[in-house]
């Protein structure tokens, strides 16, 4: 397994926030690489919870705009403001993941916050080329992780095995792990295509 590989997986994880509910085949397979808690939640999400959800997203967007510091709770707050049990939810899954990542190491912990706080970030982006480059920036630091810091990373998400083990995503990362955001746009959408 390469360190690419893996920032690519937490990239992924990440995308997962972005989209609610798995509207396409790629997605829906893609379900089940996420860790458990993430699962769940995007299973237990109601029609009220997207359209909250969506009617937030302009909101959260620009307050990253303005203020590109917003923190998680910052976001939690916003959808808070709209229904507690939605601020619930995301609060348990938001806990339960940070409860993993609060075990790992001081430096293996910094690269998966700095992950999950540019994911959250770039999932109220609409410029794809700009998402594209941000996921690159995780990649780049990513490699630089120690076997050591590998296996904290796979012991604390033990989907991670199963994703490395798709030859479908080996491919797909071999083929562009050293290819520009525009080109991994395109290789995405044509995966789509060829899935849909």
């Amino acid at each position: 397994m390469n360190r690419f590989s893996l920032a690519v997986f937490l990239c992924l994880i990440g995308c997962g926030f972005a989209l609610p509910i798995p509207d396409d085949a790629v997605s829906k397979q893609f379900m089940e690489y996420l860790p458990e808690e993430v699962v769940t939640f995007l299973k237990e999400l109601t029609p009220d919870d997207v359209k909250i959800l969506e009617e937030v997203r302009p909101s959260i967007a620009e307050s990253l705009r303005v203020n590109p510091n917003l923190t998680e709770e910052d976001s939690l707050r916003l959808i808070k403001s709209k229904s507690v049990a939605l601020y619930d939810k995301i609060s348990v899954m938001y806990d339960a993941l940070m409860k993993r990542v609060n075990r790992l190491s001081k430096d293996t912990n910094a690269f998966v916050t700095y992950a999950m706080k540019t994911i959250n970030k770039i999932s109220y982006e609409d410029d794809q080329k700009q998402i594209a480059q941000e996921a690159m920036d995780i990649v780049k630091i990513g490699e630089n992780l120690s076997e050591e810091q590998k296996q904290e990373i796979f012991d604390a998400f033990p989907t991670i095995q199963k994703f490395f083990e798709d030859p479908k995503v080996k491919k797909f990362i071999m083929e562009n792990k050293d290819k520009t955001p525009e080109e991994i746009l395109k290789a995405m959408e044509e995966l789509k295509r060829f899935h849909s």
